[in-house]
């Protein structure tokens, strides 16, 4: 409980002073007036004054704001001055206000340059397929079998786990078609419903399939004894093929201490070996005890990891950045034309469920979620809803194009307009984070 609300506080506090930043930076360059900048909303924790601008770290943690001289008719006196924000021309109000949602885009595009720079690129060289057992998400709904090796997606072609991963991203809230090979056997399977539960419960069911080749020995355990090494391919257990390290691993567990006939091959030659497993014994979920078959192996799963550089981290992170962005903006049309229920959105409770598990998962994992919501942040608050930046660009331009301002009742009205959209938003992610929360 500690790890998430750390997380996510630290999540939500990055995100929110980089994009206050964002327009806190343009605006001073742009010499506006800069009251106040705030981490956080009121009530005031602590504050500090600094030339003109007071800096402030707030008690309710779920935002940010920067006052500017001039920039709220309804309660700041309007003289005129140059460095009032409505003083300035439309271009210069436009450049402030987009400079919060750009500034999260930047922030990803960073996140993801320190992940791939540190981390590498690591690509699964595999559309082969394991499926989860019990069955459960597109295994529970299509008819695959182990080792199908998946060559397209709703017409695209795939040529690796990520290909296959962001195809099926990009298939939410509509029927998907997947073609496969199995053998030399060419299947088309396709859903009649929308996979959006799938991917939102995160049960696709199907995985990277894991060879039977050894990738890794317990020194110490019965694979070893026997004389098997690392490249060795297991073909066969006790006269029954193995097709996956799952076919393999199944076998085992079910004959602990006991005599198992190995096939594998090294090299070009077949050779076979007589491995006596060892008993284990590990815990069951209702707290019990279970025996299984142990011989000490892992299977490989066909990734490498790529070493990327400066430059190549950057051209990296930039690719990374725009899929996502193409994800997130397929996801909102869905919603928009309601292919996508708007139960699927989520709010800060959400959020911070998932900063905890992510924190949980390691630092990549949580530097890679604080990317994706930092998109997300950006790309929601460009909508031209009245209230978000989206909004305030729409209201400088329609100035712009007919030279003239809105008049104090037009911006009431459309004030109003953005305070009940709002508010009616916030209502339904609550409600959404509750009910996934009791779930």
């Amino acid at each position: 409980m500690v790890t998430t609300i750390f997380s996510a506080l630290f999540v939500l506090g990055v995100l929110v002073f980089f994009h206050e930043l964002g327009h806190f930076a343009i605006a001073k360059l742009s010499g506006i007036k800069v009251e106040k900048f705030s981490l956080g909303f009121p009530p005031t924790a602590v504050s500090k004054k600094w030339g003109e601008t007071e800096y402030c770290l707030s008690w309710v943690p779920l935002g940010g704001y920067v006052k500017m001289a001039g920039d709220d008719p309804s309660k700041d006196e309007i003289t005129g001055a140059p460095d009032e924000f409505l003083s300035k021309p439309a271009r210069t109000k436009i450049a402030v206000v987009a400079a919060g949602p750009i500034m999260n885009f930047i922030l990803a595009l960073f996140l993801f340059w320190g992940i791939f720079y540190f981390s590498g690129k690591t690509v699964i060289n595999t559309t082969r397929i394991q499926i989860s057992e019990p069955r459960s998400g597109l295994a529970e709904i299509l008819p695959f079998e182990n080792g199908d090796s998946i060559t397209s997606i709703n017409g695209i072609h795939v040529e690796n786990w990520k290909n296959v991963n962001e195809q099926i991203a990009l298939s939410a809230g509509e029927n998907i078609k997947i073609e496969i090979f199995r053998g030399e056997e060419k299947k088309i399977f396709q859903t009649d419903e929308s996979i959006i539960d799938e991917l939102q419960n995160g049960e696709l069911g199907i995985y990277p399939l894991i060879t039977t080749e050894i990738d890794y020995i317990d020194e110490k355990g019965p694979i070893a004894a026997a004389g098997l090494i690392e490249g060795d391919v297991i073909v066969s257990i006790n006269g029954q093929t193995v097709n996956s390290f799952y076919d393999l691993r199944k076998i085992i567990l079910d004959l602990p201490d006991d005599s198992l006939n190995i096939v594998y091959v090294r090299g070009n030659e077949e050779k076979t070996a007589l491995v006596i497993s060892e008993a284990k014994e590990i815990p069951t979920e209702d707290g019990s005890a279970k025996t299984i078959g142990y011989i000490g192996i892992m299977g490989k799963l066909p990734y490498k990891t790529i070493s990327l550089g400066l430059i190549g981290s950057l051209a990296e992170a930039g690719i990374q950045t725009k899929a996502t962005i193409v994800q997130m903006v397929s996801f909102l049309k869905k919603l928009v034309t309601g292919k996508i229920s708007t139960k699927y959105m989520g709010g800060p409770i959400y959020i911070f469920q998932l900063s905890g598990k992510m924190a949980q998962a390691g630092w990549e994992s949580l530097l890679s979620f604080m990317a994706l919501i930092s998109l997300n942040l950006g790309l929601v608050n460009l909508l031209p809803i009245p209230l978000l930046d989206g909004g305030h660009i729409l209201t400088f331009l329609i100035e712009g194009i007919f030279r003239r301002k809105l008049t104090e009742k037009q911006q009431s009205v459309i004030q109003y307009i953005g305070l009940t959209f709002i508010g009616l938003l916030t209502v339904l992610v609550l409600y959404n984070d509750i009910v996934r929360l009791l779930k």
